[in-house]
This record gives C-alpha cells, sequence and structure tokens, in this order.
C-alpha cells in the first residue's frame, strides 16, 4: 500500500488496516510523521486459498485535530485476486503497479508459454529511454520489477512484448 500526504498538514501518525472479505486481517499502528506530498509504502502480506475469491479492502486512516472534514483523512481502495477473474480470460491478465510511482514499478501478466518479456519505455515525447529484456520466464503469471529512479519526474509510455502479445499503458513518475 502506497500512501500520500497530498494534504498541507503534516500527519503526526496514522494507522492502515487489511481487510479481508469484510473482515479486519490486521492493523498496523504508523507512528512517524508524514510531511507534505511525503510517501511511505507500506506492505501486507495474507495467503490465500487459490480456488477462492478474495476481496481485500486497504484503508489508511489520519487524524488531524484542527481538520474540520475528518472524512478527508481517511481512503480505501478493493483489489480482488485473480482467482476471481474467468480462466478463459486469464491470458488477458496484465497489471501495473504502483502508479505514481518514486522508484520501481511492477509488471505482472500472463504468458501463454515459456520464454521472454521485452519491456520498453517513452517519455511523453515518444523518445526511448529504457528498454529491458528478461530471459527465462516459464509459462504463467510472470512479474517484471523495473527501477524507475533515474527518470524524471513525468508521465511515461510503456510497451511489454511477449512472444505476439502486446500490453501497453501509461505511467506516473514522481519523485519524493
Amino acid at each position: 500500500m502506497r500512501i500520500l500526504n497530498y494534504g498541507n498538514l503534516t500527519a503526526y501518525g496514522y494507522k492502515a488496516t487489511l481487510v479481508v472479505n469484510g473482515k479486519v486481517k490486521e492493523v498496523k499502528q504508523i507512528p512517524t510523521q508524514l510531511k507534505m506530498n511525503q510517501i511511505n509504502d507500506i506492505d501486507f502480506i495474507y495467503q490465500i486459498d487459490p480456488d477462492s475469491a478474495v476481496i481485500f479492502e486497504i484503508c489508511s486512516y489520519t487524524s488531524l485535530n484542527d481538520d474540520v472534514i475528518p472524512e478527508n483523512d481517511s481512503t480505501c481502495i478493493t483489489v480482488s485476486t485473480i482467482t476471481g477473474v474467468d480462466v478463459n480470460n486469464v491470458s488477458d491478465y496484465f497489471s501495473a503497479y504502483p502508479n505514481p510511482s518514486n522508484s520501481k514499478i511492477n509488471f505482472v501478466m500472463y504468458q501463454d508459454k515459456p520464454g521472454a518479456i521485452d519491456l520498453t519505455i517513452f517519455d511523453i515525447m515518444g523518445r526511448k529511454v529504457y528498454s529491458k529484456k528478461q530471459d527465462g520466464l516459464s509459462e504463467g503469471f510472470v512479474k517484471i520489477n523495473s527501477d524507475i529512479t533515474d527518470l524524471a519526474e513525468g508521465t511515461y509510455l510503456y510497451v511489454l512484448k511477449s512472444g505476439q502479445k502486446f500490453h501497453n499503458g501509461r505511467f506516473v513518475k514522481i519523485n519524493q
């Protein structure tokens, strides 16, 4: 989970909660400060049954004594597992996260057969700024980790190629 303080005040402590299928599974109380425009990554690890669909709700709550609208201090995202995807369409699965990112971006896709994946990243003007080839990947879900620390802040386009399959999209690089 990536938490960004987009307000104009420092958060002096906050909590992150993992809810699975409507039940609270873990609460992390974060005592550190989160200044304006600062990002903090929080990891939750939860093992799921591969034969079931699971809905995760990940929430962040802060509390500022002088905030007049307390609801502004909370946000939740809902994520479902890949097991909820129709097995006939699993080869179309693709994800790029976190977006926006300040240092690393992960690409997850289903590969129909063993082989290589080529990743190319372009700046908004269409200039190639990054490329990576990952060989020896097996059939199934694969994850490509890419370090984008050296890229300037801005919007980027990416193309992933695996055999005859292409995925493209865009992401935003932010600086902390």
